[in-house]
């Protein structure tokens, strides 16, 4: 995929979900674009639906994701408490078959985002709603083995030191 095509990707991707997600008073409330991934954020309070994609060739292949998410949208906390759309699919489906979407091939981007969207409201239809019980408990068991980040350090005497990120471990910690 090359930029031109990540740039329809993400026009796309607007207009095919926003309507959809009005419905539920989501709204867009922000569009980050690189030249190699963008995330596109909607809202309904805490609530929010982040469509993240990437194309970098170091991150091949291409993918998006539809991320579900609650709280702050800060990125410590929005790594914490949100989750991918394909975990939700698995755990509703009992399968492991969900996985990221993919952007190899871009002669069908609206089929592409409209199956993905069609996902989002069947699989996140809960969420959606603002039942976020399905949604936390999928949250739960993504973060109950999750370690939290480490902060690596050198001190004048060229020593490492590791250490517990304090933000990660409140985290970690507000999800138990």
């Amino acid at each position: 995929m090359n930029e031109k095509q990540f740039k329809k990707f993400i026009t796309l991707a607007v207009d095919i979900f926003e309507e959809s997600l009005m419905f539920y008073k989501f709204k867009l409330k922000s569009k980050e674009i690189k030249s190699y991934f963008c995330n596109i954020v909607f809202v309904n309070g805490e609530r929010y639906i982040t469509i993240s994609a990437n194309i970098h060739h170091r991150d091949n292949p291409p993918y998006f994701n539809i991320i579900l998410g609650e709280g702050s949208l800060d990125f410590c906390e929005v790594d914490w408490n949100s989750i991918a759309l394909w975990r939700l699919k698995n755990l509703i489906l009992k399968n492991d078959s969900g996985k990221e979407y993919s952007l190899e091939s871009v002669c069908k981007l609206s089929k592409l985002l409209e199956h993905s969207r069609d996902e989002l409201l069947k699989f996140g239809d809960s969420f959606l709603k603002g039942d976020v019980k399905l949604f936390r408990q999928v949250l739960f068991e993504m973060n109950k083995s999750r370690q939290s980040y480490k902060i690596y350090s050198i001190n004048k005497n060229g020593n490492y030191s590791v250490n517990d990120d304090p933000i990660s471990v409140i985290m970690k910690n507000k999800r138990k």
